[in-house]
This record gives C-alpha cells, structure tokens and sequence, in this order.
C-alpha cells in the first residue's frame, strides 16, 4: 500500500491533501521505484478504493504507458 503524503505516516498535516495531482505525482513516483526495482519492461497493475480509485484512475490518464491495467 502507498502512503500519500497528508496520510499515514507520511509527512504533513494530517488528513490534508493539496490537490488530486499531488497525489497522483506521488503514487507515480512509488511505481517508477517499483519497477525499476523489479523489471523495467513490464507494465504494472494499479488497484484503489474510494480516493484511491479516484487517484489510480488519474495515474493511468497521467501515465498510461506505465500500467497494464487498473482496478478501481
């Protein structure tokens, strides 16, 4: 699971969330690790509940060339 900023025990006020596109340009960056660490030629599945699915389906519009599929 990803910790957005704002969230957990991310850094932040607790419980704030700028925009939607900050959490979006978080979660891509957690991908981007994800893969380079595992393999840079495949494509990764994205799921979320609720504001995540919300923030999963900004991921793939943003970056659609990094997934393979969303569950929302």
């Amino acid at each position: 699971m990803i910790d957005l900023p704002g969230h957990g025990r991310s850094s932040g006020l607790h419980a704030y969330l700028p925009s939607l596109d900050k959490a979006a340009d978080a979660v891509h960056s957690v991908l981007i690790d994800i893969q380079a660490a595992s393999n840079p030629t495949e494509k990764l599945f994205l799921g979320g509940a609720s504001l995540g699915g919300l923030i999963s389906t900004l991921v793939c519009m943003y970056v659609p060339f990094l997934l393979l599929s969303s569950l929302n």
